[in-house]
């Protein structure tokens, strides 16, 4: 080596623009990635509930077209198929769904005014066929009618009348 060779040095003032220079780009990367992080979880949310509002649709309507028969319960409708029985509850804040006493399924949609009804009569009474069932649910503050419908055939109706007439 020289003997008289300097290595460069900065000066403190240097120092400090480069670490504020640092501090700068590390506050802009930091609040843009808090707003997308932000923005992700709203979309997440909302695409949740959107989800959540589907699949309960499309469970209603499969289960109630695979059903051998549909009857009423005092908290919601009784769903009796080839495998066993699903039982839907509805209360204001949530509808539960209970597959074969196995799984359960809860899906936070608000909801209200469940009917349901065996040839345009209320089933008032627990165990009750249903053929009509229809509620509201709400889906951001907006409220949307659901209704679904079991067609039974000929020889359903004559076994469901043998159940009927007792109630």
């Amino acid at each position: 080596m020289r003997a008289g060779y300097r290595v460069a040095a900065y000066t403190i003032l240097e120092m400090t623009i480069a670490m504020l220079l640092a501090a700068i780009t590390i506050g802009i990367t930091y609040t843009a990635f808090s707003m997308i992080v932000q923005s992700y979880r709203r979309f997440d949310k909302d695409n949740e509930e959107h989800a959540s509002f589907v699949l309960v649709d499309k469970l209603l309507q499969k289960d109630i077209q695979a059903a051998v028969l549909v009857s009423s319960t005092f908290e919601g409708i009784d769903i009796k198929d080839s495998e066993g029985s699903i039982r839907y509850i509805f209360t204001a804040d949530y509808i539960l769904r209970d597959q074969y006493e196995v799984s359960q399924d809860t899906f936070y949609i608000p909801n209200r005014d469940l009917r349901a009804l065996f040839e345009n009569e209320e089933a008032t009474t627990e165990g009750r066929p249903v053929d009509h069932i229809a509620f509201f649910a709400t889906l951001k503050s907006q409220e949307f009618p659901l209704v679904y419908s079991k067609h039974y055939s000929s020889s359903e109706l004559i076994q469901l009348q043998q159940l009927i007439k007792p109630l």
